[in-house]
């Protein structure tokens, strides 16, 4: 085959009818002895044909029958062709498949690890299992960042439960501020849910073909892959087992989540045949904190058993590979099983857990709505954490934000990474717009950082958008920009988090002026503007400020539109703060009012008068006195001239 005379073109055969031209885009540039024009990461030198076409480093090859590239999805995954850009010893050059892979990837698209490596998910780079290996693979210990920390977690975890649970200082100060360390977990566990959210958005994104965040912010977002609890990502099973895969993944992350709720009802029932209650007990609390926590990255797991992609094979065919592990090939009964598998493992996590959930909830919604701390009555105690952290008559936003944090899960089921984010983006508004009307939470500065987070995970999609659609020629700068613009937010939602901690006392603790006594916020609110608007018709009155309609009567004093934050907003609707709670148990209030609040005295009763007593003046049988002044109930009242001392 003749080679072509004009760089970036190939093949040599003119006509529609042309081997090359079965494979390539069409020759735009003229050259009349080539027919196609160079694909995208590939180098096209003076005659170059479609078996000794070069690939260049981070693009993927299936074939040397095919000009199909792709980009790899892992930056250092490929090499490319050959490190000897002068060689033209075509048995020499990498030029398809595992050849253009740096060791330690195998697979198309170089998406995998070789058996006895391991994929570093923060360097995103194969390590060898081996440690000296390892060493000369990565010169980064980042790879130890993750075990460590779940350790010292759990560690601290355990040493803060048992100091809690002991008689002593410890434990009087915890009951004193239980209020306060409630509020500040509720904040944590908001920060976790978005941070959840915001690393699995970027991992459909790229799983379906976009680019991930720029840097810095992707590292940030890497770093923050360890609140999704994926103990595969933490723990190196490629190592320990031999032949771990995709579906190896599938089967543990489902199953083991099953066999533990099993285990847990047996001891329920066991316990049943004693006189307890199966929805009770602290194995109970932690099946349900378990699920809540890891059902994001379960459902994710079990999503992308769906995602196939093909690669032509130069013999007028295609192969079909699994999106997530390219490994297994999805035109064989393998597959097939594991599609069966996936679909059944579907209605038992992403749809079967928040139905369970909601069906709990709602059975006890009576108790939910009735009661009067954050935990509520100790037949409660189990499903507590689903709607501790809001309002008693807003339980069902805890089904809500499980289904947003599922989100993920069901955009991995769309074809291309613009539609992910463009649906990501409405479903995000969507739920803002919810947040903002109906201000869910127990407290109003967890409404506050809530509504912060939302407009975060907000941003920080419009930031993919802007990744994927910046062209680096023209603004070569602008993905920096975006990146730390985004570093910044997440600053300053760590601040807010500070913020509403120091200023607890002054956004969380009510007394009774606020609310008025025994009243509800909306009562309190609706006297205070009756009392204002008499006060401004005097005002108006006196100052001859008022007008007449038609008819010559006066007319209403115009009121003047009240401005109010978001924050104002949040603390006026709390009205279940305004209820009486009773002190002890976790989670229960021991204050109900701010210090320093004084509550007026009881008016003293007048005593009645002796029977042998003649009735004193205003006792006297008759016509009914006209009553006087309302005596003043802030003081004790003396006893009048008709009382007897």
């Amino acid at each position: 085959m003749d080679g072509s005379s004009n760089p970036g073109t190939w093949g040599t055969e003119t006509g529609k009818n042309s081997k090359e031209e079965r494979h390539c885009d069409a020759n735009k540039v003229g050259d009349s002895s080539a027919c196609c024009e160079c694909p995208a990461g590939a180098v096209c030198k003076l005659g170059t044909t479609i078996e000794s076409m070069r690939i260049k480093d981070g693009f993927y090859r299936h074939s040397r029958a095919s000009a199909q590239t792709f980009e790899c999805r892992h930056p250092n995954a490929c090499a490319g062709t050959s490190t000897d850009p002068e060689s033209d010893d075509v048995e020499k050059m990498r030029l398809e498949g595992d050849e253009l892979c740096r060791v330690g990837f195998t697979g198309p698209l170089c998406s995998t690890c070789n058996d006895d490596y391991y994929l570093d998910g923060v360097d995103e780079v194969c390590v060898a299992c081996d440690s000296k290996e390892a060493a000369k693979q990565s010169q980064s210990a980042s790879k130890e960042i993750l075990p460590i920390v779940v350790g010292v977690v759990f560690t601290l975890v355990i040493v803060v439960v048992a100091a809690v649970s002991m008689p002593g200082s410890v434990q009087d100060w915890y009951n004193r501020k239980v209020e306060r360390i409630m509020t500040v977990s509720h904040h944590v566990t908001i920060l976790i849910i978005n941070a959840q959210l915001i690393v699995n958005l970027q991992t459909v994104t790229v799983f379906r073909g976009g680019k991930p965040f720029p840097e810095p912010f992707a590292t940030v977002v890497r770093l923050c892959e360890i609140f999704n609890l994926d103990a595969f990502a933490v723990f190196r099973f490629g190592c320990v087992a031999g032949g771990f895969n995709y579906i190896t993944k599938l089967y543990t992350a489902t199953l083991s989540s099953i066999a533990v709720v099993i285990i847990i009802f047996l001891r329920r029932l066991y316990k049943v045949m004693y006189g307890g209650i199966v929805w009770d007990g602290e194995e109970m609390k932690f099946m349900f904190l378990l699920m809540f926590f890891t059902l994001p990255t379960t459902s994710m797991i079990i999503a992308k058993a769906f995602a196939c992609v093909e690669f032509e094979n130069g013999e007028g065919g295609v192969d079909k590979f699994m999106l997530v592990d390219m490994t297994l090939r999805c035109d064989d009964d393998r597959y097939t099983g594991t599609h069966i598998f996936a679909v059944s493992m579907g209605f038992v996590f992403p749809i079967g857990v928040p139905l369970a959930a909601y069906i709990l909830l709602w059975t006890r919604r009576r108790e939910i709505e009735a009661r009067t701390t954050r935990l509520g009555g100790p037949e409660l105690n189990v499903l507590s954490f689903f709607f501790r952290t809001y309002a008693p008559n807003r339980w069902r936003t805890g089904v809500v934000e499980m289904l947003r944090r599922l989100m993920p899960c069901w955009l991995l089921l769309l074809q291309h990474s613009s539609r992910v984010l463009l649906v990501a983006l409405f479903i995000s508004f969507l739920f803002l717009y919810g947040w903002r009307e109906i201000m869910p939470c127990y407290d109003a500065s967890s409404d506050l950082l809530g509504y912060a987070s939302g407009w975060f995970v907000v941003t920080c999609i419009l930031g993919l958008l802007a990744s994927a659609t910046m062209d680096d020629q023209v603004l070569g700068t602008s993905e920096e920009v975006v990146a730390w613009f985004l570093v910044l937010i997440n600053v300053g939602i760590l601040g807010l988090v500070a913020w509403l901690s120091a200023r607890y006392d002054k956004i969380d603790i009510y007394d009774e002026r606020e609310f008025g006594p025994g009243g509800t916020g909306a009562e309190a609110e609706a006297e205070a503007g009756a009392e204002a608007g008499s006060e401004a018709c005097a005002e108006g009155q006196s100052a001859g400020a008022t007008t007449t309609n038609g008819s010559g009567g006066a007319a209403r004093p115009t009121a003047r539109p009240k401005s109010t934050s978001f924050l104002e907003e949040s603390r006026k609707s709390k009205t279940h703060k305004a209820r009486r709670r009773r002190s002890g148990g976790f989670g229960v209030s021991h204050r109900s009012n701010r210090a320093g609040a004084a509550v007026a005295p009881a008016p003293a009763a007048a005593p009645a008068p002796a029977p042998d007593q003649a009735p004193g003046p205003g006792l006297v049988p008759g016509p009914v006195p006209v009553p006087g002044p309302a005596p003043d109930l802030r003081a004790t009242v003396e006893p009048g001239p008709g009382a007897v001392s």
